[in-house]
């Protein structure tokens, strides 16, 4: 049994999804399904977790001796619990870190939330104000999957990650870089892990901001009538045993590409003032200029 070696801590829509399904296709690097075991995260509410050891251990039972094994849990970085966890089970563990700016990561958050059914306020400006008004800042409240502010504090998180981890075995990449140069960023992640160059030119966007074809039916089959729940829980286990990565699945039948909502200018400057101390924090902790975020 064996712990994997790559950890893929977040953040979430910073394009963690893409770099997972890049580096899956490595002939040395093995990548668990599901993506996210949410093992060590413990403190973060969700929706399914891996409980037990055994169970998480098993993702990588089938991972060859010579390569790399890892999972990308995107709030691993938002966790306060993970990283010493799993230093405790791997303490040469490497961490890759993806980055955003706070603004475009809240509007594509809350996107994601909305779609899977965390998030009943659509309105982006209504759901940042009632975020804030239920997670108050306080360094010992509860963690949230709906608190917006605390997410996409980006800098606190690296702060806190870099105090237990050691700089040399964490590797940063923004988002920015992941659009614009996917190739480099590629070839970086694997120089870090110490893999050789696969030769891959082609890479494919993954978990793209959507909406549901049938809203009522996406309900119904999330939430359905008690009596029919079982035979929900049923069909999920048979599919995921059958196919890697059933979320595609749905991805192609009954989801479609949403357009991304423009923020009103008083609100975006608004958030750029309220992320402008964070940002900094996290240009002077991964050494880039991030001033274009601060715009």
């Amino acid at each position: 049994m064996r712990f994997p070696d790559l950890f893929i801590l977040g953040a979430p829509k910073c394009g963690t999804t893409s770099l997972h399904g890049y580096l899956d296709q490595h002939p040395r690097m093995f990548m668990s399904y599901p993506k996210e075991p949410n093992y060590y995260n413990s403190d973060v509410p969700l929706v399914r977790k891996t409980e037990t050891r055994d169970a998480y251990l098993a993702l990588f039972r089938k991972a060859p001796a010579d390569s790399v094994a890892g999972e990308a849990t995107a709030s691993m970085l938002y966790s306060r619990v993970a990283v010493p966890r799993i230093l405790t089970d791997n303490p040469r563990a490497k961490f890759i870190v993806c980055l955003r700016s706070p603004m475009d990561m809240f509007v594509s958050y809350h996107g994601q939330l909305v779609f899977d059914g965390h998030e009943k306020t659509s309105d982006l400006e209504q759901a940042w104000r009632a975020s804030l008004a239920r997670c108050a800042m306080r360094d010992d409240k509860p963690l949230d999957l709906l608190d917006y502010a605390g997410m996409c504090s980006l800098g606190a998180q690296v702060q806190r990650l870099l105090g237990a981890a050691d700089r040399s075995r964490v590797q940063f990449i923004l988002f920015d870089d992941i659009v614009a140069h996917t190739r480099d960023v590629y070839e970086r992640a694997l120089a870090f892990l110490g893999l050789p160059d696969d030769g891959r030119t082609q890479f494919t966007v993954h978990n793209w901001r959507k909406t549901h074809r049938f809203p009522r039916l996406r309900t119904f089959l999330m939430h359905p009538p008690f009596p029919l729940d079982h035979v929900r829980r049923g069909i999920v286990k048979l599919v995921r045993r059958k196919w890697k990565n059933p979320s595609n699945i749905y991805d192609s039948m009954l989801s479609k590409p949403a357009p991304r909502p423009v923020l009103r200018e008083e609100f975006r400057e608004e958030l750029v003032a309220y992320f402008d101390a964070d940002v900094r924090l996290l240009e002077s902790l991964i050494g880039r200029d991030l001033a274009a975020w601060r715009r």
